[in-house]
């Protein structure tokens, strides 16, 4: 290099070393272990969301368990869960298991919380007069 020209950035840049050899843009140590256990978290999240998802069965985490796919299975390109997928898969699941539906809450009628249809009131005499 003579005197007129000047260093460029990038080659000057990767020139840089630490006194311990190492190149002076390194991430910590523990850059695999915390992305590891990023990812980890990611994908008990996206089970979580997944067993959200399969509400319809009594259990949801029986929707992995049951058809041998995993959490894999369920994610579009971009990160989010499929929902599309997960109703699809709890439908062949309760389809072919029907004992395996959420079961419907049970309700005793004469508790008000019955199916919300009025019984039809009594003639009365007042009722004679305004129809």
């Amino acid at each position: 290099m003579t005197e007129t020209e000047t260093p460029d950035p990038v080659e000057a840049e990767q020139d840089e070393v630490d006194a311990d050899g190492s190149d002076s843009h390194d991430l910590s140590p523990n850059t695999d272990e915390r992305l590891a256990s990023a990812h980890a978290l990611l994908e008990t999240y996206q089970a979580k969301e997944i067993e959200r998802l399969a509400a319809g069965l009594s259990v949801p985490a029986d929707l992995l368990t049951l058809t041998g796919t995993t959490v894999a299975d369920y994610i579009n390109d971009d990160g989010s869960v499929d929902t599309d997928r997960v109703e699809a898969a709890v439908a062949a699941v309760i389809t072919e298991r029907p004992g395996l539906r959420r079961p419907a809450p049970a309700t005793d009628p004469s508790q008000g919380q019955g199916n919300g249809v009025p019984k039809p009131s009594k003639p009365t005499w007042g009722g004679l007069f305004h129809p």
